[in-house]
């Protein structure tokens, strides 16, 4: 319901004329023209989606805790750091989404609504920095898993030295970060891109009349 209205509002603009608006080249900014409800600029749906799964991935977490340390006594720093990671992306894009207010923005005029949408896409895109993080500890929980019933010697050495699983946590986390802006964040940097162009575009027909 709400998508269908902001789709309605988009159509019916009374700032600046189709006319008006200014003649755009890429694929992506004629979709933007359009339509930014579509599946590529309406974020609130991935948005709510990680929010769902980082909280059901902070309960498991959660209970891992629980159970390392009832086990051992220890205390399972590394699970303790993936914890707060979880709950930092889950705030950001609850944040996010009340920052977006998607239900408000029919309420905006075209430059102020596209500038929302410029900076929806903008937070976003800042939000994969806490997602590389967080791949980073999965995929170094999964190599762990993989040593311990491989090489558990070396399982060993690594668990009990801060220092090396700090430094494979990193060297993860950049590569995972490297894969997310060649497959993922390039993407939408596209899309905000070409928000932005419409943006100005506008605006300057706007100062030109």
């Amino acid at each position: 319901m709400e998508l269908k209205k902001l789709r309605e509002h988009w159509a019916g603009f009374p700032v600046v004329s189709m006319e008006e608006r200014p003649v755009l080249i890429s694929e992506m900014e004629n979709m933007l023209v359009k339509s930014p409800f579509t599946r590529e600029f309406y974020l609130r749906n991935k948005i709510l989606f990680r929010i769902a799964a980082s909280l059901l991935l902070l309960l498991v977490v959660a209970f891992q805790v629980r159970n390392e340390t009832a086990g051992t006594g220890g205390e399972p720093y590394f699970l303790f750091l993936l914890a707060a990671t979880l709950a930092g992306f889950m705030g950001f894009n609850i944040h996010l989404l009340f920052f977006a207010d998607y239900p408000s923005l029919a309420s905006l005029s075209l430059v102020p609504f596209l500038d929302r949408i410029e900076n929806i896409f903008q937070r976003y895109i800042h939000s994969f920095k806490i997602l590389s993080l967080l791949a980073g500890f999965y995929a170094q929980m999964l190599l762990e898993c993989i040593l311990r019933s491989s090489n558990a010697g070396l399982y060993q050495s690594i668990r009990e030295n801060t220092i090396y699983r700090i430094l494979i946590l990193a060297f993860l986390s950049i590569s995972a970060y490297i894969l997310l802006l060649s497959f993922r964040i390039n993407k939408y940097k596209k899309r905000m891109l070409a928000v932005r162009t419409y943006k100005e575009g506008i605006s300057d027909t706007a100062r030109k009349h």
